[in-house]
């Protein structure tokens, strides 16, 4: 009996995140299930210039086209253009290439920040699985509050209302969502309050195993943090000036920072006379990364939107306490106090959780073991492929 060939929407396999990660663990779950996967993604503005067809080249009559390629590890990928990218809801609009690739396949899934990377489907009519974190809104706004002014403006008359538009489209369709978090829920049923039934919580699961801790004792006073340095929505700036203060009270303690783009850090650093106190590492692979969670006294989430948040689950999963603003998806991990701190968006309360666990042994103690008693329980890959597959029987009748 042929395998059933599932399609997978999702984003580019370059835009590091959340999302990426999402992508390959479910489709590397229903590989080992006895599923044929095909991930599909648009191509964004100016990544691959041959195959959207932007304004300046709308008018020569040329067509997108698509690029076959590996990617989310070692699957089969498609990279799907689109007309006019400028305007981004194009990205995911109908068209003869998405349709052909969706009629191609059994099973259908989107995966994404937004469940924009859905709309395909929803254009096609077809039942189909979203698992997701976050509403537009929540998903742009400190972006575009840290675009341009030109850039801006355009965002909000032109891009914003059509992504808007797009949203509500998918929402009123039969798409089942799975929102990583409590709070992705709540963000989308704010949007359409007759999603009923369709809204799942199914968490995104770490390899417990790999994320682990280990016996010899962390580095007192060691702060870390992992995420896109140049994305507003991280909040780095918050994290630095409570650094200062962390400094002040703890001049040993030290700060790294891993991820990308970290020259956009550099002269915030500077500004606040941490050079030499602050580390930046870059983008560490899995097995680097657990080795720096492993080194970690704390970890902190400074970010002022979380559909959910990976990185601190890593964390934890590896016995460190973590310390989070209340920005959406950490406060379905994190219980504050029990295994970690939750903190408004003040870099003295930010300061204040940090010092603690720093300072009292006895308490980072607790706190980590009680971490890692929280990744035990909830956000193991059982888990995970237990609630999959009541979601799937919801919508296709049968197991995954």
């Amino acid at each position: 009996m042929p395998s059933q060939k599932t399609l997978i929407i999702t984003l580019p396999p370059e835009i590091v995140g959340g999302v990426a990660i999402k992508a390959k663990i479910l489709a590397d779950h229903l590989r080992r299930r006895g599923q044929s996967v095909t991930i599909a993604h648009y191509t964004a503005m100016g990544s691959d210039a041959t195959l959207n067809v932007p304004l300046t080249r709308l008018i020569t009559g040329q067509r997108p086209t698509i690029r076959e390629h590996v990617a989310f590890g070692d699957h089969r990928c498609i990279a799907i253009g689109c007309r006019l990218p400028e305007l981004e809801a194009s990205y995911t609009a109908d068209s003869p290439l998405w349709r052909d690739l969706i009629a191609q396949n059994d099973r259908h899934i989107a995966v994404g920040g937004t469940v924009l990377a859905a709309a395909p489907y929803a254009a096609a009519g077809v039942p189909h699985l979203i698992w997701c974190a976050s509403d537009v809104d929540g998903d742009r706004t400190d972006r575009h509050n840290a675009m341009a002014p030109l850039r801006r403006i355009y965002d909000s008359t032109v891009v914003l209302p059509l992504l808007h538009r797009l949203e509500k489209q998918v929402l009123l369709k039969n798409g089942h969502i799975m929102g990583v978090s409590p709070y992705t829920l709540g963000r989308l049923s704010r949007i359409n309050p007759n999603l009923g039934e369709r809204l799942h919580h199914v968490p995104v699961p770490i390899d417990k195993a790999l994320f682990s801790p280990h016996l010899p004792p962390t580095t007192q006073g060691r702060i870390g943090f992992v995420g896109r340095l140049g994305d507003p929505r991280k909040n780095i700036g918050l994290l630095l000036d409570a650094f200062v203060k962390i400094r002040a009270r703890l001049p040993a303690a030290s700060l790294i920072l891993v991820g990308d783009d970290g020259d956009t850090c550099q002269s915030e650093i500077d500004r606040r006379n941490l050079a030499g106190a602050v580390e930046l590492a870059g983008r560490l692979e899995p097995s680097d990364l657990v080795a720096f969670y492993r080194s970690l006294d704390v970890f902190v989430i400074p970010s002022l939107q979380e559909g959910l948040a990976i990185v601190g689950l890593e964390a934890m999963g590896c016995g460190v306490p973590v310390v989070s603003t209340r920005c959406g998806g950490p406060e379905s991990f994190i219980s504050d106090g029990e295994n970690g701190f939750l903190t408004a968006f003040s870099s003295d309360q930010l300061a204040d959780a940090v010092s603690r666990i720093i300072e009292d042994r006895q308490l980072r103690d607790r706190m980590g073991k009680a971490a890692r008693k929280t990744i035990e329980s909830t956000y193991g890959i059982g888990e995970f492929a237990l609630k999959l597959d009541a979601v799937w029987r919801n919508i296709w009748n049968e197991p995954v």
